[in-house]
């Protein structure tokens, strides 16, 4: 499972956040019990096999080790026989180790709600990267989802430049069929034009030939008509 750090360092989010690194110089930073002292049998002792204090170097990688799994060391000697000691020599102090261990399971206590504390906290931080891990799945689908998206418009908006090219070029070829189509037309109607006005211009030209020459009989007949007539009832000049 990848850090925190490598984490919050994904999206630029919750960088301040403490990574265990962090936690764990802290921990190394707690102030340790000086070893063992002969003179003063109330310091604590050093294990005889791993030879380190009651706090190890990673809380959270080895259990912590208290001066109850290491007792201190009682005097050898046995306890001195009273009707053998006229003189009253000091026993052992019973109230002092009695202290001694209660300060010891004290000791031993605070070390187990403090490994207690940190596996409730590595537990929650690793909820914590599981649920950014989760978020940030979460956001990279939705950023392919928004590409797919934006692809697929992408090639909408090609396929309608395409059909409006295509529709446009159409168009253009139906404008000048219909320009072509009606130049032809008007080319027609102009021939057309120009034979009715020629053929008005020759119909007219025998109209008016034809009305000179209905003039040209009818001013004959009347030269006849105002001409004399004999006994006969000719005219004197036929014509």
């Amino acid at each position: 499972m990848p850090s925190s750090q490598g984490i919050s360092s994904g999206y630029g989010i919750h960088r301040s956040r403490p990574s265990f690194a962090h936690i764990y110089s802290a921990v190394a930073q707690i102030p340790r019990l000086p070893p063992s002292n002969p003179v003063n049998p109330f310091l604590p002792t050093l294990s005889p096999v791993s030879r380190k204090p009651y706090l190890c170097h990673s809380i959270l990688a080895s259990p912590i080790r208290t001066l109850a799994m290491d007792p201190l060391p009682m005097d050898p000697s046995p306890e001195p026989d009273v009707m053998a000691d006229p003189l009253n020599t000091p026993r052992t102090n019973v109230g002092a180790v009695q202290n001694q261990h209660n300060i010891l399971a004290t000791i031993q206590a605070q070390g187990q709600q403090m490994n207690q504390r940190f596996e409730q906290m590595k537990q929650e931080w690793e909820q914590k990267d599981q649920e950014w891990n989760q978020r940030m799945e979460q956001w990279k689908q939705r950023d392919q989802e928004w590409d797919q998206r934006f692809e697929q418009r992408k090639q909408r908006d090609q396929e309608w430049s395409q059909r409006f090219e295509q529709k446009k070029l159409s168009l253009e070829q139906r404008n000048q069929q219909w320009n072509q189509r009606n130049e032809q037309r008007n080319q027609e109607r102009n021939q057309r034009n120009e034979q009715w006005k020629q053929r008005t211009q020759e119909e007219k030209q025998r109209f008016e030939q034809k009305n000179q020459e209905w003039d040209q009989r009818f001013e004959q007949i009347m030269q006849l008509m105002n001409q004399p007539i004999d006994a006969l009832g000719n005219r004197q000049n036929n014509l």
